[in-house]
């Protein structure tokens, strides 16, 4: 029942499966729970890479890792990659997942919509990156650069993260949106910014998730 509510991407019945169903008992797993009431938080906030690595070396390529909003297994190396993508057994949801992430925020995104569902979407996605899309995408993109890098401080060593972020999304307020450079670009630019920071809120509300 469940894959089938995913496959549709129902909504309703997804819900009902999270409030009817236990979470599993992941114990047997190897892991642990980092520290004591922000878990793997620290970690997770300021060197996710070197958790990873610590928790890899301690336990081997499949590990728990927790939260405070969330318990998940990590699994590692090629024939990890290989099972998760391929998911022929259907037995990985994006939803499940993602949902944690994005509810309230990017709802009904193509990450989370899994199985006939997700490649319905991705096929519809598709269309904008074609040969023809692209060349007029970049048309529009060009002189944005070019207009951004003749902006930029001369003569002096600059931090390059948030020139460059901001340039790209001027690009995508133009590009997907039709915005023209000003002051609305920098608030819907702004509001993204915080909608991407609002994912990371790792002590998301309990209500969020149900």
């Amino acid at each position: 029942m469940i894959r089938d509510a995913l496959s549709n991407h129902n909504i309703p019945a997804i819900r009902e499966y999270q409030r009817n169903t236990n979470k599993p008992d992941l114990s047997h797993i190897p892991g642990d729970t980092g520290l004591p009431i922000i878990n793997d938080t620290y970690g997770f906030t300021n060197n996710i890479q070197g958790m990873i690595n610590r928790k890899y070396k301690k336990y081997g390529s499949i590990f728990r890792v927790k939260v405070p909003s969330l318990d998940s297994v990590m699994i590692l190396g090629p024939e990890a990659a290989k099972l998760v993508m391929q998911n022929e057994g259907k037995i990985f949801s994006n939803f499940l997942i993602w949902n944690t992430v994005f509810k309230g925020l990017f709802d009904n995104n193509i990450l989370e919509r899994d199985f006939s569902s997700h490649k319905t979407f991705r096929k519809i996605l598709q269309s904008a990156f074609k040969r023809e899309a692209i060349e007029g995408h970049m048309e529009l993109m060009n002189p944005i650069f070019k207009q951004a890098m003749y902006e930029w401080p001369a003569g002096r060593t600059i931090e390059t993260m948030n020139h460059v972020k901001k340039c790209l999304l001027d690009v995508g307020a133009n590009v997907f949106l039709g915005i023209q450079l000003g002051d609305k670009t920098d608030k819907i630019n702004q509001a993204f910014i915080d909608m991407l920071a609002g994912t990371a809120d790792i002590f998301k509300r309990k209500e969020l998730f149900f």
